[in-house]
């Protein structure tokens, strides 16, 4: 395979049931490991299966952000509960653990925010910023872009350009 690098941009989950901010409708009720299983299964590992010498990231976006602050606000002892063998290594109810990202050889990113560099050239982050109308979301990212960027959280593709003097 010739592709080096994926990088999921976060919100590969909605996690609607563990929002501290928006009340779920009750269909979305019980959902949680159904995600879970249907993003493993149906996308990651086939991912993996297609580009097996890729180096593949998952950066965490707020979606997934949503397991930790719902553990943090309701059960603090739960958001930091590891096995009993280990004093190290990620909490047992985290994104990386739930996915077993560890077992396909996916690199969780975090924190929420972070930034990935693609080819020391192109920013990408699962970003914060989300406008109402196409394309104001872009537009608000090239305000103080100096780079060229990739960005999620908006669940929608929107492209932006200018030109960006540099000394090469």
């Amino acid at each position: 395979d010739r592709i080096t690098d994926v990088v999921y941009l976060g919100d590969n989950l909605d996690l609607a049931p563990w929002s501290t901010r928006w009340t779920s409708s009750p269909e979305l009720k019980y959902t949680t490991n159904a995600a879970l299983r249907e993003l493993y299964a149906g996308f990651l590992v086939p991912m993996r299966e297609i580009l097996p010498s890729s180096h593949q990231s998952f950066l965490q976006g707020n979606h997934e952000l949503r397991i930790d602050n719902c553990l943090a606000a309701k059960l603090g002892e739960a958001s930091n509960l590891r096995s009993a063998d280990t004093i190290d290594g990620e909490a047992l109810l985290s994104v990386e653990n739930l996915l077993a990202l560890d077992s396909i050889d996916v690199a969780y990113v975090k924190p929420y925010g972070a930034i990935f560099w693609l080819f020391d050239k192109i920013r990408i982050q699962h970003g914060n910023i989300a406008r109402r109308h196409g394309g104001a979301t872009a537009a608000e990212y090239l305000k103080t872009a100096t780079s060229s960027m990739i960005w999620g959280h908006t669940h929608r593709l929107e492209l932006a350009q200018k030109r960006l003097q540099t000394p090469h």
